[in-house]
């Protein structure tokens, strides 16, 4: 019934209860029958709302219903300045492999876009929306969010991908992706009331981040008529309870700025005026959820330029632990109060907790015969943590250019003796041992449109860290769109299980008149590496996930480049170059492409990076190819060690 459902359940998993692990939040709520310990992030603010920084375990009391708790846990953290990158494309090119390692601090920033309001306000609204993605800094991860129809983006920190979504078009989107139907049933105002409630459940019972909501519209609902009244209350009621729960902060900013009684330049004929008090109701409306949350209304001209100040205000912000009053673990509400010893501040924090956690959602059933495991792990809000994994993911086109395969390589990292899972593991990195790989696809909309298992005898190697790791592939054939890949390891030898999320855009291969395959890399210490060959058809290599080469290594890189049947192969070029971390060209070779008749579709090109004579420090690998005004480029971020 309502747009932000697919949302949630592709990007904030509705009542999801993901808490970062221990050994990279710190001490995390913990969901497992009872609260070890309850998180608390605390935001203090001075009167000119900026945030105050010297602050001890001493000035803070907690109370647990009413009942002073100890603070057993203090942690100040100061998020890093924004500072520009010296090469323009650390910031322009994101990694093509994600891993499931986060920082254990930043922001949580949901920015959602009220698709209800009119087109000039509307390109005001996305440039707000951009504007905020430009402030993330290390350790932010944004989502986007519609109250009806839009193109969602589950939380990244990839700066391009959030900006594109932005920028597409609400109603025909290109690529095959699905907006949504656009019916609201009590009208757009109860849509955004849900979408706000619906974001705010997804995220409460995340741990260690400051949470951030930006409603980028004009109008939520006060109150409504008849069954829509108590719709919108209840969903209102939602987004409040679970605001207190998770420390989330609502910000309204309003695309239109200032409202006058004057009718405007560009208006024409006789100007109707809102009646009476409507405006101020309208106002009413959206102080309902800011007030409570301690956000802001921003309703001046020039609405973007407060951006800076509004994420400012979470720059710096304390992590207070206290071990909960002992009650039973019966799912309900304990009000918590936080008190600071400073006058003429505002303080932020979360107003309570589950005991024993907010009631889980059933995990979704992709297929039959499933390990559970394996399906709780690409099915909540954040990857599964147990093992350290990176994941990449490539499209190919089949051949005939008819659809196209999404090649998915994963890297496990795992202890050599997992002495904590009271399991005895060898300690030889040549031992084997068993793992499932499960693999997903998933549309904008949370659908699932590519599901694949493989089972392997994996070989772990050592690596200079302590640790074994080994690698392992998979593969899902998918039309072209946009796609979030999900990817979960059960590792027999540890009894453990992890995941990571990454994103791909399969082209439209057989339309576009150029196109490339994504990048696949080899290191030479890793040939042969990969266990099982689901990849022996769409590239030569032995590809890695590995970024990070020492200079004696030999690195090579291969990609696919393809024409459309519609057109004769022409004449091009092919073009490398590499640039490093002062934005200087260390590489660059040029090659002429020459067709090998005039029906050949598909060209294949094989790039012996020069590690070896590159400086430590990171690099950029282009790849372009051009045919008259037709281009089509790659890029892969590698560091030299």
């Amino acid at each position: 019934m309502i747009r932000l459902r697919a949302f949630a359940a592709a990007a904030l998993a509705i009542g999801a209860t993901m808490a970062l692990p221990r050994a990279q939040a710190g001490p995390a709520q913990v969901f497992t029958g009872a609260v070890d310990l309850v998180d608390v992030e605390v935001s203090v603010l001075d009167r000119h709302r900026l945030p105050v920084r010297d602050l001890t375990t001493a000035d803070f009391t907690v109370l647990e219903e009413g009942q002073p708790r100890p603070i057993v846990a203090f942690t100040p953290v100061d998020l890093p300045r924004r500072v520009l990158p010296p090469a323009a494309w650390m910031d322009d090119v994101a990694p093509d492999v994600h891993t499931n390692v986060f920082p254990r601090e930043g922001r949580l920033v949901v920015i959602l876009l009220d698709a209800f309001i009119d087109a000039a306000d509307a390109v005001e609204g996305r440039r707000i929306a951009e504007a905020a993605v430009q402030q993330l800094r290390h350790g932010d991860m944004a989502a986007i969010a519609w109250t009806m129809p839009g193109v969602p983006q589950n939380f990244t920190a990839d700066r391009q991908r959030l900006l594109d979504v932005i920028r597409q078009p609400v109603f025909n989107v290109p690529g095959g992706e699905r907006t949504g139907t656009g019916f609201c049933p009590c009208g757009n105002g109860a849509c955004a009331m849900e979408a706000i409630a619906s974001a705010a459940e997804g995220i409460q019972d995340v741990g260690w981040r400051r949470k951030i909501l930006l409603f980028v519209g004009r109008r939520l609902p006060l109150r409504g008529q008849g069954g829509c009244g108590s719709m919108i209350d209840a969903a209102r009621r939602r987004a409040l309870r679970a605001s207190e729960a998770g420390n989330l902060t609502i910000h309204v900013i309003d695309p239109r700025g200032l409202d006058t009684l004057a009718p405007p330049a560009s208006a024409r004929g006789i100007v109707s005026r809102p009646p009476p008090g409507m405006d101020a109701r309208r106002i009413s409306g959206l102080l309902a959820v800011t007030s409570p949350t301690g956000g802001r209304l921003v309703t001046r001209n020039d609405p973007s330029a407060v951006l800076p100040e509004v994420f400012r205000e979470s720059d710096a912000y304390y992590v207070l632990g206290f071990p909960p009053a002992a009650v039973k673990p019966d799912g309900r509400f304990r009000r918590i109060t936080v008190k600071v010893n400073r006058k003429d501040v505002t303080l932020q924090a979360r107003r309570g907790y589950y005991a024993g956690g907010h009631p889980l959602p059933k995990p979704a059933r992709l297929a039959e015969g499933l390990p559970p495991a394996l399906v709780a792990s690409v099915t909540g809000l954040w990857p599964k943590t147990d093992l350290q994994m990176a994941l990449s993911a490539v499209p190919v086109a089949r051949p005939g250019l008819r659809g196209g395969v999404v090649a998915v390589l994963v890297r496990v990292r795992r202890d050599r003796v997992a002495a904590e899972s009271g399991i005895a593991v060898a300690p030889d990195a040549g031992s084997g041992a068993n793992a499932v790989l499960l693999t997903t696809a998933l549309d904008s909309n949370g659908n699932t449109l590519g599901l694949d298992r493989r089972d392997a005898t994996v070989t772990p190697r050592r690596t200079g860290d302590g640790l074994v790791e080994y690698e392992l592939a998979s593969r899902l054939e998918l039309k072209p769109g946009r796609y979030e890949i999900r990817a979960a390891v059960e590792d027999a030898a540890t009894g453990r299980t992890g995941s990571a999320y990454t994103y791909v855009d399969v082209p439209d291969f057989g339309r576009q008149l150029v196109s490339l395959s994504g990048m696949f890399v080899q290191a030479g210490g890793d040939a042969g590496a990969i266990a099982g060959a689901p990849l022996v058809d769409l590239t030569p290599l032995v590809p890695t996930t590995r970024r990070e080469f020492s200079r004696t290594e030999r690195v090579r890189a291969f990609v696919h480049e393809y024409q459309s049947a519609a057109r004769t192969f022409m004449p091009g070029y092919a073009t490398t170059e590499i640039r490093d971390d002062t934005d200087t060209r260390v590489y660059h070779r040029e090659e002429r492409i020459v067709p090998a008749g005039p029906q050949h579709q598909a060209m294949d090109f094989a790039v012996d990076v020069p590690v070896s004579s590159l400086r430590p420090g990171a690099h950029v690998l282009t790849f372009t190819v051009r045919h008259g005004n037709e281009t089509a480029r790659r890029e892969v971020r590698f560091v030299v060690e």
